[in-house]
């Protein structure tokens, strides 16, 4: 992952206080509010945005309006798009119908805010709201049975859907089998905002309100965003040049001296200490608070097959129960083993390198973790030129076995086949299913990952008998 182009500078959000016309019960004045959202120094989510983007971005110019009466009663609202239960009761009323009502009811241009955060007076009922698109739907923040006050869970909730519909990122997850939403290690990155609401957070308050804030966000998913620093803040650990060891320095002391982040093929290793936003975290098990070394990759991710952008994912040292997210501290003088297969370019074709690192942290000391690196590696020449159009991890099938599979489709793999790309009028369909085969590793599911490669497999094995038959020559991802 390379660095992205950087979200820098004011990132204005609007708050709308929306009264439904059968209360006029006000949770909070609109003072409160502007403590929450808008200034900063108060310890409100203005503040959290600035401290875990290291101060590229924060929330200035975002403005509160209301409290204004929306011209509906409750039941209207519910009528007007409802949430039905298996009986056929209306219950709620549908995140985007609220949200829609409430913006409807300001004659406001909402298009230079990067989102719109509709707050109701009373709970719209239905769940904790969530985002869509730019919307937010800030069901959880107000809580009829708790007058006046400010759901437990909202800071972290408001925090990470602004993520989502402000900035654009994806949830977070682990590469534990269990299943959140039929989506398997959805929220099950304790140590990352984006992972509300399952997160290591803590008790907060902003103008005499108490909360549950925090964590920050993880170094992957600030490079998603362009925040990490490459000219001297991040390590790009390399045998020869850097070898290390390494000092990392806590992201709850960015202006410490030392790496924020190191870079590790396509992993990303930190270190985070229990101070700041990241107050809450401590140890899932023994409840005690320690500081660890976490480690983070990027990859795409498909939401029932259609991709919807980068997320990341936490890496675990060993895995746990498949009912539950694992564990995925690196502790003191403990280490994790990380994985990836590159494919790369070479003067006589391309070679897979199977890459294995071992990190182990030696110690922890005044807010520093330093971490050793041990690497071995595979190198597999292959005959004509890369198989993919770019660099990939292959886990399932191995690449051995994926090569000998290919061996037993095209007999005599060298001696029959040439490398003429004109004469192969299948060549972009043979490319697509090679390709097909390259993102078949970012399925989360097992089941319909294998089943993607044997079928297209199977479709690659037709194609060249078909190109076979025409006495073709064919190649394999040669451009």
């Amino acid at each position: 992952m390379c660095p992205q182009e950087k979200l820098k500078g004011d990132q204005p959000i609007a708050i709308l206080l929306c009264k439904l016309s059968d209360s006029d019960y006000e949770p909070q004045p609109v003072a409160w509010f502007e403590d929450l959202f808008v200034k900063q120094n108060t310890r409100g989510i203005n503040d959290y945005w600035r401290d875990a983007s290291f101060g590229n971005i924060t929330l200035n110019g975002s403005k509160v309006f209301g409290w204004r009466d929306i011209g509906m009663t409750r039941q209207q609202l519910f009528d007007s798009d409802p949430i039905k239960d298996e009986n056929g009761n209306t219950i709620g009323v549908t995140r985007q119908g609220a949200i829609n009502a409430g913006v409807n009811a300001f004659d406001e241009d909402m298009s230079k805010y990067k989102c719109v955060i509709v707050v109701y007076n009373i709970s719209m009922g239905g769940g904790p709201g969530g985002s869509s698109g730019k919307g937010i739907l800030a069901n959880s923040i107000v809580v009829d049975e708790i007058p006046g006050g400010l759901n437990s869970w909202g800071f972290s909730y408001l925090a990470h859907e602004i993520g989502h519909a402000a900035f654009g990122l994806i949830d977070s997850f682990d590469e534990s089998p269990r299943t959140y939403d039929n989506i398997p290690g959805l929220y099950c990155d304790r140590h990352d905002i984006m992972s509300a609401m399952s997160v290591a957070s803590f008790d907060h308050s902003v103008s005499g309100v108490n909360v549950k804030a925090g964590p920050l966000l993880n170094t992957a998913a600030m490079d998603i965003l362009g925040w990490l620093d490459y000219s001297d803040r991040v390590a790009i650990w390399d045998p020869y040049i850097s070898p290390g060891p390494f000092k990392l320095t806590s992201l709850s002391n960015p202006n410490s001296p030392g790496f924020i982040a190191l870079k590790c093929g396509r992993y990303y290793i930190e270190f985070r200490t229990q101070e700041g936003w990241d107050t809450g975290l401590v140890h899932p098990t023994t409840g005690l608070a320690h500081p660890t070394v976490l480690v983070h990759r990027i990859d795409k991710y498909f939401y029932k097959g259609e991709y919807k952008g980068e997320a990341t994912w936490v890496i675990s040292p060993s895995p746990g129960p498949d009912n539950q997210c694992w564990n995925h501290e690196v502790l003191e003088n403990e280490s994790i083993e990380l994985k990836q297969t590159i494919q790369s370019k070479t003067s006589n074709g391309s070679v897979v390198t199977h890459h294995t690192w071992t990190v182990k942290v030696i110690s922890f000391d005044n807010n520093e973790a330093t971490i050793s690196i041990d690497h071995k590696y595979n190198q597999i020449p292959l005959p004509y030129g890369p198989l993919y159009r770019e660099p990939l991890s292959f886990e399932i099938p191995p690449y051995d076995e994926f090569i000998e599979r290919l061996k037993e489709i095209v007999p005599k793999w060298k001696e029959e086949w040439s490398v003429n790309v004109k004469k192969f009028p299948l060549r972009e369909e043979v490319d697509n299913l090679l390709d097909t085969l390259s993102a078949a590793d970012k399925i989360q599911d097992k089941k319909s990952r294998n089943l993607i490669v044997e079928q297209t497999f199977s479709a690659l094995e037709r194609t060249i008998s078909k190109a076979k038959k025409g006495k073709r020559d064919i190649t394999f991802g040669k451009k």
